[in-house]
């Protein structure tokens, strides 16, 4: 073999490498909550449940919103730096279309959240390809009546 052909031959093996070296799609899932379990959820009677079993059974809520208030609470996924100030309106408006709230009424909001990431990979080459990283939240409002102890309504917004 001359010099020019294994020239040919060793350049034309690495483009090979190089194009047909491999890509493979990527999707992963990664929890950094405690998951908002379905049964747990399904259980929360209006009118029965209090204050104390739902501590018991998600623990202390995310956030709680107070007419008249602001919230600050981080991101949802924890993997993203910063945090977020809500009105509470924002919260209690979700039960309002219902009916008046009265002052002693607030919002228990809990969530899972968990980190979804989905891409295209292209190797050997260094940077080639698209990774997309996303939070998906589960979101669970509450209407608790701090008079009462006792929970007055419930929306839960599952994460597709």
């Amino acid at each position: 073999m001359t010099a020019m052909s294994f020239g040919r031959a060793a350049s034309l093996t690495a483009l090979l490498l190089l194009l047909g070296g491999g890509c493979f799609a990527m999707r992963d899932r990664r929890a950094f909550d405690e998951p908002l379990r379905p049964d747990r959820v399904a259980a929360i009677r209006p009118g029965v449940t209090t204050r104390f079993d739902l501590l018991k059974a998600f623990g202390p809520p995310r956030a709680v919103a107070r007419q008249g208030t602001t919230m600050t609470f981080p991101p949802p996924g924890g993997w993203r730096p910063g945090g977020e100030s809500v009105p509470s309106e924002a919260f209690l408006d979700l039960f309002k279309a219902k009916r008046p709230l009265r002052p002693s009424e607030v919002v228990f909001y809990y969530e899972a959240s968990v980190r979804k990431e989905t891409g295209f990979l292209i190797l050997p080459l260094v940077g080639g390809g698209v990774i997309t990283r996303e939070a998906v939240v589960d979101r669970l409002f509450l209407l608790v009546d701090e008079g009462t102890g006792r929970v007055e309504d419930v929306i839960h917004r599952r994460a597709e």
